[in-house]
């Protein structure tokens, strides 16, 4: 039987996604099961869940050259869906683009380009943090797809992160070079971490 758009409001009501809070949504589709709508039913009950006061935010990671308006995002069926929906933007970077829609999109989004870091204090997530209300949502997935988690990386500016060059394209179609440092990577087992978060009491567990 095919999930509703009703069905997965309660549940995240449940969980604690609630009118006002701001939420950088991690997600799978295909571990969600078979939902009526697909895609475009998640994205809804998001933003009927945490209400027109609510901010609803996805990663929007891509590959090659960066284009704000054509790269597709490679992180899931979701964030895809939803960086197409009308009304959602799309913050500018060559590595760790994200997207928002509500009103603290432009918060998170703006001016990220100008900084020398990819998760620093001024992307996205390092914003998110700042928030009173700021959450992130795990749908479907574990720790080790929250990039929030990389953002202690670069504070303690730990010694296994890198410099690297992206390329992106600027609004009249020129191709930039843009130096990254303190650059996430290899991978990390985050899922590790998830203990200590738990004793912490930041972080609840429900079922979609």
């Amino acid at each position: 039987m095919a999930l509703t758009r009703e069905q997965i409001v309660q549940d995240l009501r449940a969980l604690g996604v609630g009118p006002g809070i701001t939420v950088m949504v991690h997600s799978s589709l295909s571990a969600i099961g078979w939902v009526e709508g697909g895609a475009e039913t998640v994205i809804e009950a998001l933003i009927e869940t945490v209400g027109p006061e609510g901010t609803v935010a996805m990663p929007a990671m891509s590959s090659g050259v960066f284009d704000i308006e054509t790269s597709p995002s490679n992180v899931g069926t979701i964030t895809e869906a939803f960086r197409n929906r009308p009304g959602v933007k799309r913050s500018f970077h060559p590595t760790h683009s994200a997207c928002a829609i509500g009103p603290r999109a432009d918060y998170l989004l703006e001016d990220t380009l100008d900084h020398p870091t990819a998760i620093g204090s001024e992307s996205p997530w390092g914003r998110l943090s700042r928030l009173t209300r700021g959450h992130v949502l795990l749908l479907g997935v574990d720790q080790d797809r929250n990039t929030l988690l990389h953002h202690p990386e670069e504070i303690v500016r730990a010694p296994y992160l890198n410099t690297i060059e992206r390329k992106y394209r600027d609004e009249s179609g020129e191709v930039h070079t843009k130096t990254l440092e303190l650059f996430p990577g290899p991978h990390r087992d985050f899922i590790g971490l998830e203990s200590l978060i738990r004793e912490g009491n930041a972080m609840r567990i429900g079922k979609v």
